[in-house]
Protein backbone atom coordinates (compact mmCIF):
# COMPACT_ATOMS: atom_id res chain seq x y z
CA UNK A 1 0.00 0.00 0.00
CA UNK A 2 2.83 2.50 0.52
CA UNK A 3 4.27 2.39 -2.94
CA UNK A 4 0.52 2.63 -4.17
CA UNK A 5 -0.09 6.11 -1.53
CA UNK A 6 3.62 6.89 -3.34
CA UNK A 7 2.94 6.97 -6.44
CA UNK A 8 -0.66 8.46 -6.70
CA UNK A 9 1.27 11.48 -4.47
CA UNK A 10 4.15 11.54 -7.42
CA UNK A 11 1.00 11.77 -9.94
CA UNK A 12 -0.15 15.04 -7.68
CA UNK A 13 2.87 16.41 -7.52
CA UNK A 14 3.66 16.32 -10.98
CA UNK A 15 0.29 18.38 -11.88
CA UNK A 16 -0.15 20.49 -8.90
CA UNK A 17 -3.24 18.72 -6.94
CA UNK A 18 -3.19 19.01 -3.65
CA UNK A 19 -1.18 17.05 -0.82
CA UNK A 20 -2.21 16.76 2.63
CA UNK A 21 -4.63 19.87 2.67
CA UNK A 22 -6.24 20.76 5.51
CA UNK A 23 -9.93 19.31 5.45
CA UNK A 24 -11.38 21.89 8.09
CA UNK A 25 -10.06 25.11 6.60
CA UNK A 26 -12.92 23.79 3.46
CA UNK A 27 -15.76 25.90 2.59
CA UNK A 28 -18.66 24.90 4.65
CA UNK A 29 -21.36 26.15 2.01
CA UNK A 30 -19.71 24.85 -0.82
CA UNK A 31 -20.21 21.31 -1.06
CA UNK A 32 -23.91 19.71 -1.82
CA UNK A 33 -25.68 19.20 1.52
CA UNK A 34 -27.64 15.41 1.93
CA UNK A 35 -25.85 13.79 -1.44
CA UNK A 36 -24.11 11.51 1.03
CA UNK A 37 -26.92 10.61 2.87
CA UNK A 38 -28.86 9.94 -0.14
CA UNK A 39 -26.63 7.69 -1.65
CA UNK A 40 -26.56 5.87 1.75
CA UNK A 41 -30.62 5.59 1.10
CA UNK A 42 -30.09 3.94 -2.35
CA UNK A 43 -27.45 1.58 -1.40
CA UNK A 44 -29.86 0.45 1.57
CA UNK A 45 -32.34 0.02 -1.19
CA UNK A 46 -30.21 -2.44 -3.28
CA UNK A 47 -30.89 -5.81 -1.64
CA UNK A 48 -34.28 -5.60 -1.89
CA UNK A 49 -34.43 -4.60 -5.35
CA UNK A 50 -32.40 -7.57 -5.89
CA UNK A 51 -34.85 -9.72 -4.14
CA UNK A 52 -37.48 -8.16 -6.73
CA UNK A 53 -35.71 -8.40 -9.44
CA UNK A 54 -33.26 -11.25 -9.06
CA UNK A 55 -31.02 -13.47 -7.00
CA UNK A 56 -30.77 -11.84 -3.54
CA UNK A 57 -27.23 -13.72 -2.94
CA UNK A 58 -25.84 -12.61 -6.15
CA UNK A 59 -23.12 -11.38 -4.88
CA UNK A 60 -22.40 -8.33 -7.78
CA UNK A 61 -25.48 -6.53 -5.78
CA UNK A 62 -23.42 -7.36 -2.31
CA UNK A 63 -20.39 -5.58 -3.31
CA UNK A 64 -22.59 -2.79 -4.98
CA UNK A 65 -24.29 -2.13 -1.87
CA UNK A 66 -21.16 -2.48 0.09
CA UNK A 67 -19.30 -0.08 -2.27
CA UNK A 68 -21.98 2.59 -2.38
CA UNK A 69 -22.25 2.35 1.73
CA UNK A 70 -18.96 3.48 1.71
CA UNK A 71 -18.79 6.09 -0.88
CA UNK A 72 -21.89 7.59 0.72
CA UNK A 73 -19.93 7.32 4.16
CA UNK A 74 -17.36 9.20 2.62
CA UNK A 75 -19.72 11.79 1.47
CA UNK A 76 -20.93 12.43 4.71
CA UNK A 77 -17.40 12.78 6.24
CA UNK A 78 -16.91 14.96 3.56
CA UNK A 79 -19.40 17.30 3.83
CA UNK A 80 -19.01 17.34 7.88
CA UNK A 81 -15.44 18.29 7.44
CA UNK A 82 -14.40 15.34 9.96
CA UNK A 83 -11.01 14.12 9.11
CA UNK A 84 -12.16 11.18 11.35
CA UNK A 85 -14.80 10.31 9.65
CA UNK A 86 -12.99 11.09 6.31
CA UNK A 87 -10.27 8.44 7.64
CA UNK A 88 -12.64 5.69 8.84
CA UNK A 89 -14.68 5.88 5.66
CA UNK A 90 -12.22 5.95 3.05
CA UNK A 91 -10.38 2.86 4.58
CA UNK A 92 -13.59 1.20 4.69
CA UNK A 93 -14.10 2.43 1.28
CA UNK A 94 -10.82 1.30 -0.01
CA UNK A 95 -11.51 -2.63 2.30
CA UNK A 96 -14.77 -3.20 0.07
CA UNK A 97 -13.00 -2.37 -3.09
CA UNK A 98 -10.04 -4.61 -2.65
CA UNK A 99 -12.31 -7.12 -1.74
CA UNK A 100 -14.04 -6.87 -4.96
CA UNK A 101 -11.25 -7.75 -7.20
CA UNK A 102 -10.84 -10.40 -4.84
CA UNK A 103 -13.88 -11.52 -4.97
CA UNK A 104 -13.69 -11.62 -8.77
CA UNK A 105 -9.79 -12.10 -9.58
CA UNK A 106 -8.96 -9.42 -10.76
CA UNK A 107 -4.81 -8.40 -9.87
CA UNK A 108 -5.76 -5.15 -8.86
CA UNK A 109 -2.00 -4.15 -8.32
CA UNK A 110 -0.92 -4.88 -11.59
CA UNK A 111 -3.85 -2.99 -12.78
CA UNK A 112 -2.92 -0.10 -10.68
CA UNK A 113 0.60 -0.11 -11.86
CA UNK A 114 -0.40 -0.09 -15.67
CA UNK A 115 -3.21 2.87 -14.99
CA UNK A 116 -0.20 5.04 -13.15
CA UNK A 117 1.78 4.35 -15.92
CA UNK A 118 -1.20 5.80 -18.42
CA UNK A 119 -1.97 8.61 -16.02
CA UNK A 120 2.20 9.77 -15.89
CA UNK A 121 2.14 10.02 -19.76
CA UNK A 122 -0.70 12.93 -19.33
CA UNK A 123 -0.10 16.42 -20.05
CA UNK A 124 -2.62 19.18 -17.52
CA UNK A 125 -3.41 21.82 -20.29
CA UNK A 126 -4.94 24.99 -19.12
CA UNK A 127 -8.27 25.19 -18.90
CA UNK A 128 -8.47 21.02 -18.49
CA UNK A 129 -8.74 21.05 -14.98
CA UNK A 130 -9.78 17.28 -15.14
CA UNK A 131 -6.98 16.27 -17.64
CA UNK A 132 -9.92 14.95 -20.25
CA UNK A 133 -6.95 15.89 -22.70
CA UNK A 134 -5.56 12.52 -24.05
CA UNK A 135 -3.19 13.72 -26.77
CA UNK A 136 -0.63 10.36 -27.57
CA UNK A 137 1.31 13.38 -29.96
CA UNK A 138 1.95 15.14 -26.27
CA UNK A 139 3.33 11.76 -25.12
CA UNK A 140 -0.27 9.80 -23.75
CA UNK A 141 -0.58 6.23 -23.92
CA UNK A 142 -3.75 4.34 -22.59
CA UNK A 143 -3.33 1.55 -19.99
CA UNK A 144 -3.32 -1.67 -21.51
CA UNK A 145 -5.43 -3.42 -19.08
CA UNK A 146 -6.48 -6.29 -21.61
CA UNK A 147 -3.04 -6.95 -21.32
CA UNK A 148 -2.34 -7.34 -17.57
CA UNK A 149 -5.54 -9.01 -17.09
CA UNK A 150 -4.43 -11.74 -19.88
CA UNK A 151 -0.74 -12.19 -18.41
CA UNK A 152 -2.78 -12.43 -15.24
CA UNK A 153 -5.13 -15.80 -16.51
CA UNK A 154 -1.65 -17.30 -18.14
CA UNK A 155 0.16 -17.00 -15.41
CA UNK A 156 -2.95 -18.56 -13.29
CA UNK A 157 -2.96 -21.19 -15.92
CA UNK A 158 0.89 -22.24 -15.62
CA UNK A 159 0.79 -22.48 -11.59
CA UNK A 160 -1.71 -24.96 -12.37
CA UNK A 161 -0.67 -26.96 -15.15
CA UNK A 162 3.08 -25.77 -15.83
CA UNK A 163 3.23 -28.04 -19.20
CA UNK A 164 0.30 -27.71 -20.33
CA UNK A 165 -0.74 -27.33 -23.83
CA UNK A 166 -3.89 -24.97 -24.66
CA UNK A 167 -6.57 -23.64 -27.00
CA UNK A 168 -5.73 -19.72 -27.35
CA UNK A 169 -8.67 -18.00 -28.29
CA UNK A 170 -9.25 -15.13 -30.47
CA UNK A 171 -11.00 -12.77 -27.57
CA UNK A 172 -9.57 -13.38 -23.86
CA UNK A 173 -10.23 -16.73 -22.51
CA UNK A 174 -7.38 -19.62 -21.88
CA UNK A 175 -8.64 -23.39 -21.97
CA UNK A 176 -6.33 -26.05 -21.30
CA UNK A 177 -7.15 -29.19 -23.29
CA UNK A 178 -5.96 -32.68 -23.50
CA UNK A 179 -2.99 -33.46 -25.31
CA UNK A 180 -4.79 -35.85 -28.16
CA UNK A 181 -7.21 -32.72 -29.37
CA UNK A 182 -6.32 -31.87 -33.10
CA UNK A 183 -3.97 -29.39 -33.28
CA UNK A 184 -5.70 -26.97 -35.57
CA UNK A 185 -8.18 -24.42 -34.76
CA UNK A 186 -11.66 -24.89 -33.88
CA UNK A 187 -15.01 -22.49 -33.17
CA UNK A 188 -17.00 -22.19 -30.09
CA UNK A 189 -18.48 -19.76 -27.41
CA UNK A 190 -15.81 -18.39 -25.00
CA UNK A 191 -16.65 -19.15 -21.49
CA UNK A 192 -15.61 -15.86 -19.85
CA UNK A 193 -17.08 -13.13 -22.78
CA UNK A 194 -20.05 -15.26 -24.22
CA UNK A 195 -18.65 -14.55 -27.57
CA UNK A 196 -18.69 -16.52 -30.53
CA UNK A 197 -14.83 -17.75 -31.03
CA UNK A 198 -12.30 -19.13 -32.66
CA UNK A 199 -9.51 -21.12 -30.78
CA UNK A 200 -6.08 -21.64 -32.10
CA UNK A 201 -3.72 -24.46 -30.43
CA UNK A 202 -0.76 -22.85 -28.66
CA UNK A 203 2.25 -25.05 -27.36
Amino acid sequence: MKNELQMVADFHEKFGFPIAKNLCDENADTFPRGFGVGLLYMAEGLIPLATKYGDRHDERMRRAQLMCEELAETLIALDNRDPFELADALTDLLYVVLGTAITYGIPVDKCFEEVQRSNMSKTRLPGDPRMKTKDPALGYFAPDLKRVLTDHMDGALRRRAPNAERWVSSCCERLPVPDTTDRARRTGVCSRCKENSTFFWEE
